[in-house]
């Protein structure tokens, strides 16, 4: 840009560093904070300071977690007195598909619509598509044909046609390509072990990734860690989803049958793509906006994300705020957000746990007190004080001050960002 601009040019940039996200692509938040300052001698800086999207709530919401990153200017976003309120709400459950689906039940088409899922990962599409299948509600992907037809999910429908005895006769393309002795064996004999299962079609599957070591097959096969993860995470999620049904294989095959078809009969009827809701990445979605957003697997398997171990673990939780914080303020109306239980005992399995970044959201307090500044009405005496039994932030002070409220509550936490877990 400066060797374009050359000496005579007037040159004007407008970014947001809270919303860099493509840093896989060479974008770092230091270009627009520090960088462009040094090439172009302290160019004069304005704060776009107003949101025009969403209400009170989510703006508390999303300041409270983005200020916990140190790379970044000292600014919060508002907002704007025009906008609507927004409704957020955060749900705690072991299974987000339920969830998600008792969210969008009996919605009109058109709402549906105005609805967009977002994952960090596709993996964590899984489950909650094929929920959306048995359900018929209709819904859209950005990025291929779905879950049904992924390469693992495939492989599985096919483990289940052999233990059942109903794997069509296979053509010459179709075979098994040349594997090493011992894999073939290890092979055979579970599908030998396996044949006429009966039992319930989750437990066969993890016997056969036992019997077959499926999972370390898939990591010595893969490219790349984030490619190994992605497919075992395909793969946990599908049997996590057909342990919902606790069927045998048979019932099993014939209900992924079924929604085998209803998925080409949905592709069909919706080949303009504009039907129904939209499951995409976080990645994919910034720029837009919808009326409702769902966020899911808010734990510490997916927010924050690290197939591998980080060497700037800082950064790497910026990266990872700034992400959740591009997914939140993609919403208008309503924001959800699902996470596992918590409680005062961590979960055995950590990846399980409540993400870190719930408790930087203080949704109680961006509840609570945005609920208040959308229902208030501005220039009454009695509208300009708000006392809360809640620990106030720094944050919610800061917001309070631009509104011409007067907060009061308990103590503010002495807890930061860059505090470990156990000492918030």
């Amino acid at each position: 840009m400066r060797k374009v601009a050359g000496d005579r040019a007037r040159v004007m940039v407008v970014g947001d560093p809270d919303q860099t996200i493509y840093e896989f692509r060479g974008a770092k938040p230091e270009f627009i904070l520090r960088r462009f300052r040094e090439e172009f001698d302290e160019p004069l800086q304005h704060t776009l300071s107003y949101s025009f999207r969403y209400g009170h709530r989510v703006a508390l919401l999303a300041n409270h977690l983005i200020t916990h990153n140190q790379g970044r200017h000292d600014v919060l976003c508002h907002a704007h007195p025009s906008t609507p309120a927004s409704r957020i709400q955060l749900h705690e459950s072991e299974q987000d598909g339920g969830v998600v689906v008792k969210l969008l039940e009996g919605l009109p088409e058109s709402e549906q619509q105005q609805t967009a899922i977002l994952f960090r990962v596709w993996s964590q599409s899984v489950p909650i598509e094929l929920r959306l299948l048995a359900r018929q509600i209709p819904y859209r992907t950005d990025a291929g044909k779905g879950a049904l037809f992924s390469r693992e999910v495939e492989a599985i429908t096919s483990l289940l046609q052999v233990v059942t005895g109903q794997l069509p006769r296979m053509t010459a393309q179709d075979r098994l390509g040349p594997m090493p002795a011992r894999k073939l064996r290890r092979l055979g004999e579970a599908l030998v072990s396996l044949n006429g299962f009966s039992g319930p079609v989750a437990t066969l599957l993890g016997r056969y990734a036992e019997q077959t070591e499926l999972f370390e097959g898939i990591r010595g096969l893969a490219l790349t860690h984030e490619t190994a993860n992605e497919r075992i995470d395909t793969v946990q999620g599908f049997r996590a989803y057909l342990a919902t049904l606790d069927v045998p294989p048979a019932e099993a095959l014939q209900h992924l049958q079924t929604l085998r078809r209803q998925a080409l009969e949905r592709q069909d009827h919706n080949s303009d793509g504009n039907r129904g809701l939209l499951l995409s990445t976080i990645h994919r979605t910034k720029g837009l906006e919808w009326s409702r957003v769902i966020i899911p697997g808010l734990q510490e398997k997916y927010l924050p994300y690290s197939p591998r171990q980080q060497e700037d673990l800082q950064a790497f939780m910026e990266s990872e705020r700034r992400l959740l914080y591009v997914a939140i303020t993609r919403t208008r109306n309503e924001l959800h957000l699902i996470t596992r239980p918590g409680g005062p005992r961590p979960a055995v399995d950590a990846d399980q746990a409540p993400s870190r970044f719930v408790a930087e959201l203080c949704h109680d307090l961006s509840e609570r007190f945005g609920r208040w500044l959308d229902q208030r009405t501005p220039g009454h005496e009695s509208d300009n004080e708000f006392e809360v039994d809640l620990p106030l932030t720094p944050v919610s002070q800061r917001y309070a001050s631009r509104e011409a409220v007067s907060l009061s509550g308990e103590a503010a936490s002495t807890a930061t960002g860059n505090q470990p877990l156990w000492a918030c």
